[in-house]
């Protein structure tokens, strides 16, 4: 299953949106390798690339609810860090791997996750930013 970016996951910060649309391909691209049963760097490579971009997008939207004093920012950061370690965690077991079926299992496990993840993340947890993002703007929310 592939996560499809809707314009209803905008939360009005144009990078945040920008790393989501970045994350959420990131995902598909796990997706289309996995399929192809390609080399075993190249999965290696995307999952490292999305734990990257993860880490990335973490910072900068921490940095931005400081900015905009949002209220929540402990429990975000917590779900963040929690993320980061699982994301992290499948990374270094895939590393470790010794077999296909070891990878493969990892690899549908990780999809699962990260397309369970995305949604949660921006739908629920970041959408919760959004107006507080807007007011910080000057922006009216819909």
């Amino acid at each position: 299953m592939t996560t499809v970016w809707r314009e209803a996951m905008n939360i009005g910060d144009e990078e945040i949106d920008n790393d989501h649309k970045d994350l959420i391909a990131l995902a598909d691209q796990l997706v289309a390798v996995a399929k192809k049963k390609v080399e075993r760097d190249s999965v290696e490579h995307t999952l490292f690339e999305f734990v990257k971009l993860t880490k990335h997008h973490f910072h900068r939207e921490e940095k931005i609810q400081k900015e905009i004093n949002y209220p929540y920012q402990v429990q975000h950061l917590r779900s963040h860090q929690a993320a980061i370690k699982r994301l992290s965690s499948w990374l270094e077991k895939y590393e470790k791997c010794t077999t296909d079926d070891e990878r493969d299992a990892i690899v549908i496990e990780c999809i699962a996750y990260t397309n369970e993840w995305l949604m949660d993340h921006i739908l629920e947890q970041d959408m919760q930013m959004k107006p507080y993002v807007m007011k910080a703007k000057g922006k009216v929310q819909d």
